[in-house]
């Protein structure tokens, strides 16, 4: 969603995540402040979702390995992006989002987290309010790894990002920008 400032756009997309709530999907809310990194906010919230996860019998192994893609992919990235800290009291998962390469490390980390949450028979969203501040290369790497390729079709997740700023020149200050990523996992 794309608009001035004030007509709404934050209060529909709260709208949009109680609703995929009372439906049963497990929502991730991130509002992104100009000077944060899209891991360093994304982290913490996946993180709370994965527990959430985690207490469903029937994900719960899937949901702590999840979680320890997570504590390899914080601290993988945590040379690039230094404002990424994530509390885990697990070891991270050798081989599982743990290279260093955000793009790659994210859909990894995104399949983990979309298995666990098919297996306990929900689905997972991100809701991202101000994104404009989203460093481009960032959002690229979130929507690719949202868009995991080699799932089934019925499977894959469905992504949607508008911004004011893509493509073409940057938006004035006074514009906001709200988006939401779907996992459907």
């Amino acid at each position: 969603m794309v608009g001035l400032r004030g007509v709404g756009k934050t209060v529909l997309l709260d709208r949009i995540r109680e609703e995929a709530e009372a439906a049963g999907i497990h929502t991730l809310f991130v509002e992104a402040p100009e000077d944060r990194s899209l891991p360093a906010m994304l982290a913490p919230r996946l993180r709370e979702a994965l527990l959430k996860l985690s207490r469903h019998d029937r994900a719960r192994d899937l949901a702590q390995r999840a979680l320890r893609g997570l504590a390899g992919f914080a601290g993988a990235l945590k040379m690039k992006y230094e404002d990424i800290e994530v509390g885990l009291d697990l070891a991270p998962e050798p081989g599982l989002a743990d290279n260093g390469d955000l793009e790659q490390d994210l859909a990894e980390l995104l399949m983990a987290a979309g298995t666990a949450a098919r297996e306990a028979e929900t689905a997972l969203s991100l809701f991202v309010d101000e994104l404009q501040y989203v460093d481009e290369d960032e959002l690229a790497s979130c929507r690719n790894g949202a868009s995991m390729p080699g799932t089934p079709p019925t499977r894959r997740p469905s992504t949607s990002a508008t911004s004011s700023e893509r493509p073409g020149p940057p938006p004035p200050r006074s514009t906001r920008a709200s988006s939401g990523f779907a996992s459907t996992g």
